[in-house]
């Protein structure tokens, strides 16, 4: 299977920076958010289309390591790429690029599980997350 991915471009706005002219790093979740959703049009399976299939998939673990400083008007590049597993999980891994350099700012990973409205989590992969992913070619590999 041919990785899954997508990428987005992100400016750094003022008012995602602190009195030190650096990025805080509280925006980079939101980098990240930006990130799955474009991912989730692109192959779809975006938040509307999760949800519209009785499930909500709320995010219950995230890391990001920061590997060098974003300032206002920066451009980055956000990566994202989809980490096929057999559990009920999706799973993406982040990079996220300084434009101007090519130089790493901050990798990440996110950890969704799957949850009905009701607000129940899912044990096993619901049918329509199988049936995406026996379309787009991501059987889990994990």
């Amino acid at each position: 299977m041919d990785a899954l991915t997508a990428s987005i471009e992100v400016e750094v706005h003022f008012y995602d920076v602190d009195s030190i002219n650096m990025v805080w790093h509280g925006h980079y979740v939101k980098y990240l958010e930006q990130a799955r959703e474009a991912f989730g049009r692109q192959y779809g399976i975006a938040y509307l289309d999760v949800y519209a299939a009785g499930y909500t998939t709320p995010i219950v673990d995230m890391h990001i390591r920061y590997k060098q400083i974003a300032h206002f008007e920066d451009k980055l590049r956000v990566e994202i790429r989809y980490v096929p597993c057999r559990s009920a999980k999706i799973i993406y891994d982040y990079t996220i690029f300084n434009q101007a350099d090519g130089s790493v700012v901050a990798e990440a990973q996110t950890t969704q599980l799957f949850m009905t409205r009701e607000g129940t989590f899912e044990v096993s992969s619901p049918d329509f997350y199988r049936e995406w992913s026996e379309k787009v070619g991501a059987k889990g590999e994990s």
